[in-house]
């Protein structure tokens, strides 16, 4: 018997004994081999013959409704191809972790990489679901336990719910990915995520929310840490450098975080500690379009695009402060500041206490004066 091995890969076609009876005839094309495939040492359920092919190769092909691959990590019910370009597959592949069809497909040692037109997890992988039945590219080691997923031009349906555009890779023992991630209402863009039965994480990550899409996106923020509580509907958003951005409202927000409630379309912002004040910077007031105060939360309202604060809430305008009512207020769904009714203005003094004039309705102008209505 011999070893028929192409550039010393370790996928091998072991040929049975055979004997040559007569020499007039020696056409290559009347030349068979019977004999088994090796795959990583470990012999093949079927066999096959050799024969040459038109560039004087030795080829087979081997059909099978079922063959366990790779020491029985892999089961394949479909065909088998082996020439001098490499060891091929058409079928439908099954395994522990990962599951996929392909029409070609190249088995390697350890390693099936290639284009499939359908991939979907494994059962081990029941509580992470992931589908596309689109093209996408994957690279699979069975014997480690470890494949990458790249999905191109489709996106790939993750929790029976999400689409998901990019790299999706599973170590052994995490499911990580990098990419775009679509949810109902909001987006986000990512370099690093970990996914978990009931939770999504994503580093570095850029968020984007638009609940109404006739308009403008309402929230963004980039840079930041995502935690995604799947069961319960709430997206934890950590800020790093960047602020949070509402653009309808042509704001900028600075908080330690936001918390979004999907179902109920809010988010909220505050800072690690009750006790320290958050900013919030208009871009409609001020000589220079910038105008920045302070409260201890707010809460941004994404159905009627209402943002409003709370808490240690003191507006700097000229030569007065403005104390809104019950230390709270609400900005309309332009960005522009409400009428301050039943508000404290604060005479600013210098050399004097500071003089307060009570239980009056203000209107703060874009110069950042105001007017007093009633007077």
């Amino acid at each position: 018997s011999s070893f028929l091995s192409y550039d010393n890969n370790p996928v091998v076609f072991l040929i049975d004994p055979f004997e040559l009876t007569y020499l007039h005839d020696m056409s290559l094309a009347n030349m068979l081999f019977s004999g088994s495939l090796y795959l990583d040492g470990e012999k093949s359920d079927i066999a096959s013959v050799l024969s040459f092919n038109s560039t004087n190769n030795l080829q087979t092909l081997m059909q099978s409704d079922s063959l366990d691959l790779y020491k029985g990590n892999v089961n394949l019910k479909g065909d088998l191809f082996l020439s001098e370009k490499g060891l091929f597959a058409d079928g439908i592949f099954s395994s522990k972790y990962l599951n996929f069809i392909s029409n070609k497909i190249e088995l390697l040692s350890g390693e099936i990489r290639g284009k499939v037109n359908y991939v979907s997890n494994g059962d081990v992988l029941a509580t992470t679901p992931f589908l596309s039945k689109k093209p996408a590219l994957i690279n699979f080691h069975p014997y480690d336990n470890e494949f990458l997923i790249k999905t191109r031009d489709s996106k790939l349906l993750i929790y029976d719910n999400f689409g998901f555009l990019g790299d999706i890779y599973f170590d052994s023992e995490n499911l990580n990915g990098s990419g775009g991630l679509e949810f109902s209402f909001f987006n986000i863009t990512s370099s690093h995520y970990y996914f978990s039965p009931n939770n999504i994480g994503a580093a570095d990550a850029s968020l984007v929310v638009n609940a109404n899409v006739k308009k403008q996106d309402q929230f963004i923020s980039k840079g930041v840490s995502v935690e995604y509580d799947i069961l319960d509907d709430i997206v934890l958003i950590l800020k790093n450098n960047d602020s949070f951005s509402l653009p309808t409202l042509e704001y900028f927000i600075d908080y330690d975080f936001a918390l979004i409630d999907i179902k109920g379309l809010n988010i909220e912002f505050s800072n690690n500690k009750e006790t320290d004040v958050g900013s919030l910077t208009s871009l409609k007031y001020g000589k220079k379009k910038s105008f920045t105060y302070g409260a201890l939360s707010s809460n941004y309202n994404l159905t009627t695009n209402e943002l409003c604060v709370e808490g240690g809430v003191q507006l700097a305008i000229k030569k007065f402060w403005i104390q809104p009512d019950n230390n709270t207020f609400c900005i309309l769904d332009n960005g522009d500041f409400p009428v301050f009714e039943n508000s404290t203005l604060i005479k600013k003094r210098w050399l004097f206490k500071d003089k307060l004039i009570n239980n009056k309705d203000v209107i703060i102008k874009p110069n950042l004066k105001h007017l007093i209505i009633g007077d």
